[in-house]
């Protein structure tokens, strides 16, 4: 294929912005375009050396950091990936059909929001730490496993990504799971998409140490954002989570005028083992997050953080050390896997296998320099669990709340079925940790959906859509049923 280019037609002049392929067969390939005027709409045209390629799409830019734009309305959601059309006898399901996903894009996207987030799990292709693609689920586990390696294949661990047959294994997972099921929808939409543990392709399973990321899965993750993700606006320093082609794909910042700022962060990419200096994210994010949440340099400000605060599903890379006892006064060591249908309680009295207790103190201070800021009220985002939901947190630890309470959203999952929900993977549905004091704002549903959440002068307002797909529900089609 010859070199494609991307027209830029503003109000005031044209740009054409060469593009770089970044794969070994031309299918793929990225644009960078410098000195674009904000706040102003574009329209683009791919080309290439002799005629137009499709057709032309308008695309706006966002404001400048001094612009005072009165509102900003943006769509989060969380784990869109898994294989489609893949099901088990009696209904059950990993991972919702494609069309079901696709509806519920097109509802979301029928509310006009100006910017997206996808937080985390974009892609399940779990590799146990081998070629493996498993989920802990005795027979079901190995027909999956062979399901998927007969139409996908395996990787080879050794060997590079790119240039090699592991580039048309990685492609064959990424045209399912990320291009097929997007398609176009999101063309005139600034997309962001935050990275958590499945997008290294594990699950966080702490008995096969799969985390931190083993050097193949760093660089699968890697290899799938250049390829797939538009690249972060990073405002972290240059080395903390850039890629080798010289791209964020870690953490990042939305900045939409003085109205809104939303830093994104991955929770599993960096996290590190080491006891009571243990972080789920290094230390130089978290300074510079800290001093972010601390300045008024907007008028909100919107943590994203990929994992969340304020929910516990006994998981072991959790900020808490809840986990599924046999009872609340078990004090023993616990190891839960998934599916194994372990009966008990959430106890913070076990000792929750390799659970870090600096997970918990660098969550602490996040949550203090929330708290310092008397001048403006910081909203969370965050994915990961397969839930919805809302919180406000009165008390963390020995940090009390009385002037503001914390608000927290669990934006909701695009594509989690039944045999993916908490109360199937781990026998109890997600619920808040024992060290905090919460109330619920929405309550916890395990079932489909996203959030709108509408920035104004005036305030936030957080939008709920619950579409249905729970345990007991035979809504399956993504359509918004319920909105809070």
């Amino acid at each position: 294929m010859t070199a494609l280019k991307l027209s830029l037609v503003g109000p005031d002049k044209t740009l054409v912005v060469n593009g770089e392929q970044t794969d070994s067969h031309g299918r793929f390939w990225s644009f960078k375009a410098a000195d674009l005027a904000s706040d102003t709409t574009y329209t683009l045209q791919l080309q290439d050396d002799t005629r137009p390629l499709g057709e032309p799409w308008p695309l706006k830019t966002m404001p400048s950091p001094s612009a005072q734009p009165e509102v900003m309305k943006l769509l989060c959601y969380t784990c869109a990936g898994g294989p489609n059309g893949f099901s088990l006898p009696g209904g059950r399901e990993f991972f919702k059909p494609h069309k079901v996903r696709q509806t519920l894009f097109d509802t979301a996207l029928a509310m006009q929001p100006d910017a997206a987030v996808a937080i985390g799990d974009h892609i399940y292709w779990d590799l146990r730490g081998s070629d493996s693609v498993t989920l802990r689920a005795g027979l079901i586990d190995d027909l999956i496993t062979w399901y998927l390696k007969q139409i996908f294949g395996v990787f080879d661990r050794t060997a590079e990504i790119i240039g090699t047959p592991n580039e048309d294994v990685l492609t064959a997972i990424g045209d399912d799971q990320i291009a097929d099921l997007y398609g176009t929808r999101f063309k005139s939409v600034p997309m962001f998409f935050i990275a958590d543990d499945h997008d290294y392709f594990e699950n966080d399973d702490a008995d096969l140490g799969t985390f931190p990321p083993q050097s193949f899965n760093r660089r699968a993750h890697a290899a799938v954002a250049h390829l797939y993700y538009p690249a972060f606006i990073a405002d972290q320093p240059a080395s903390v989570g850039t890629d080798v082609h010289g791209y964020n794909r870690s953490f990042g910042s939305l900045r939409y005028g003085n109205l809104v700022d939303v830093p994104m962060v991955g929770c599993a990419g960096y996290l590190t083992v080491s006891g009571e200096h243990s972080v789920l994210f290094p230390k130089t994010v978290e300074d510079s997050l800290v001093s972010k949440i601390a300045s008024d340099q907007t008028q909100h400000l919107a943590f994203m953080p990929s994992h969340p605060f304020a929910w516990t599903a006994g998981k072991w890379r959790e900020w808490y050390p809840d986990v599924v006892a046999p009872n609340s006064d078990f004090s023993g060591l616990v190891e839960n896997h998934l599916m194994d249908n372990v009966q008990g309680v959430l106890s913070v009295n076990a000792q929750k296998a390799v659970w870090q207790n600096g997970w918990w103190l660098q969550h602490q201070r996040l949550i203090k320099a929330i708290d310092n800021n008397h001048t403006r009220p910081t909203i969370l985002l965050s994915g990961d669990i397969h839930t919805l939901g809302a919180k406000a947190i009165h008390a963390s630890g020995d940090i009390e709340f009385s002037r503001r309470p914390i608000q927290t959203v669990l934006v909701g999952s695009v594509s989690t079925s039944n045999l993916a929900l908490p109360s199937a993977t781990r026998s109890l549905p997600a619920a808040s940790p024992k060290w905090l004091q919460t109330k619920d704002l929405v309550a916890t549903e395990e079932v489909n959906g996203f959030s709108i959440v509408e920035f104004k002068r005036s305030g936030i307002r957080a939008t709920l859509l619950n579409c249905g797909g729970g345990p007991d529900s035979q809504l399956r089609d993504g359509t918004a049923i319920n909105t809070t």
